[in-house]
């Protein structure tokens, strides 16, 4: 099974760098040297991961990652067991308790779609 990288995600890291100074094209530059450098990777297909194994997450996505860990037992299920959806009042909830401040919610909420949207994909294609 293989998995999309960077589906329906915008790439902001460059624009980011560029808010710190650096330049546009070193920026670039560096950001490539960071990505895989396998056909698969480079074709936008990535293995699944092997749940075993360690795995890198970036800095960006550490907030996101945190609430999708917290909100794991959340889920409402289908009669069959599936996953079916992550309510809101609990991702508010959550994002509450957690102490995220206001203005991070709306990119963080996105985030945490693609994510859930992600799961879902993964979750009925096993199915």
């Amino acid at each position: 099974m293989a998995l999309r990288r960077n589906a329906g995600v915008q790439d902001h890291r460059v624009a980011e760098l560029v808010k710190l100074g650096i330049d546009r094209q070193a920026a670039q530059a560096w950001l490539d040297s960071q990505e895989p450098l396998d056909e698969e990777a480079d074709s936008g297909e990535l293995e699944a991961p092997n749940p075993a194994e360690p795995y890198h997450v970036w800095a960006e996505n550490v907030p996101v990652m945190r609430l999708f860990l917290r909100l794991q037992d959340q889920w409402v299920t289908t009669p069959r067991g599936l996953l079916q959806t992550l309510p809101c009042t609990r991702v508010q909830a959550c994002m509450e308790l957690m102490g995220t401040p206001r203005r991070q919610r709306p990119a963080l909420f996105e985030q945490l779609c693609e994510m859930t949207h992600a799961a879902l994909r993964l979750e009925h294609q096993e199915q």
